[in-house]
């Protein structure tokens, strides 16, 4: 009798976990079985309406079916949308779980751009991979039919994922930023505004939530010192009592005027971009011909070159 009843509860366990854990199909015999359907928290965010296209495109790329947008709530669909929506509780930012469940798989993300990756994750259960931002380095497999069981977690190590990018060439650029969301990138480094300016990056930012910084040459290309090298040389380093010569586009940090400038070249900068979080002030690259003249003497650190921007960041 024992024997029975223990039979009959291992049997039952063993039907609940496999309730539990049954796939829930995507794609099989060529059609699909279920829609992409985004929770009214995420309707309004550019990033996830862009993480349901970036499903829909991989899925049919792999299957060549392609998945339909449900327009009503109900019925199988893989479901994204915000993880507090949802009263889930996380840890860390960008945090996101994938769940099937029931009829669902669900993609839950602490931040519109945790609802990406999460995407991103479950394309990589697939066996999709992003080596490099180059097509010939990314692999998307063909299969013939898509589905998912179990649960994904994950929850970054860093806050900040950061890429410095060195580059001019708009399609590359576009490529790069593509493959940073792909690979759980949060903030974008480049040089100057020169490719920020541009629409296309903007937006392909934009889409993936990746946040831009400001940062190196910043003194000279962004803020605009160099302009000045003729016109008004007390701006520039003094070097053996003569201003401007030695590295023309070396600022003196401590000139006021030279504060001034570029003061309000960030405050037209902040305004004109608000999104941007980070405005580096840095100078060129090069050793020597800092400043020497009697303020940045001042603050100069006992066997070290002077400060370059010392005064100005206090003028921020």
């Amino acid at each position: 009798m024992m024997s029975t009843r223990l039979l009959a509860v291992l049997v039952v366990l063993h039907l609940a976990a496999g309730e539990s854990t049954m796939a829930v199909d995507i794609v099989a015999e060529g059609k699909a079985s279920c829609e992409i359907r985004i929770d009214a928290a995420g309707r309004d965010s550019s990033v996830v309406s862009f993480a349901a296209r970036e499903l829909r495109k991989y899925a049919s790329r792999m299957t060549g079916v392609a998945l339909e947008m449900a327009a009503q709530p109900g019925g199988p669909a893989i479901s994204l949308g915000l993880a507090r929506a949802a009263g889930a509780a996380f840890d860390g930012n960008d945090a996101y779980t994938v769940v099937a469940e029931g009829n669902t798989i669900e993609i839950r993300g602490e931040t519109e751009r945790g609802v990406l990756h999460g995407v991103y994750a479950l394309l990589e259960y697939w066996g999709c991979r992003w080596y490099e931002h180059e097509e010939k380095d990314q692999v998307v497999p063909e299969r013939k039919s898509l589905s998912f069981s179990g649960r994904i977690a994950s929850a970054p190590d860093f806050p900040i994922r950061s890429l410095q990018v060195v580059c001019w060439d708009l399609n590359r650029v576009g490529r790069i930023i593509d493959w940073m969301g792909k690979n759980r990138y949060n903030w974008i480094e480049m040089l100057g505004t020169d490719l920020y300016d541009r629409e296309s990056v903007r937006q392909a930012l934009r889409q993936r939530g990746i946040v831009p910084i400001i940062c190196s040459h910043t003194l000279s290309n962004v803020f605009g010192i160099k302009d000045f090298t003729e016109t008004r040389p007390q701006l520039f380093a003094e070097v053996k009592g003569v201003r401007g010569k030695v590295v023309p586009y070396r600022a003196c940090s401590t000139h006021p005027e030279a504060a001034d400038l570029v003061a309000r070249r960030v405050v037209g900068l902040v305004r004109k971009y608000p999104e941007m979080k980070v405005i580096g002030l840095t100078p060129d690259d090069g050793s020597g011909g800092w400043c020497e003249c009697e303020g940045c003497r001042r603050i100069q650190p006992e066997g070290r070159d002077p400060p370059t921007n010392t005064g100005i960041s206090s003028r921020m």
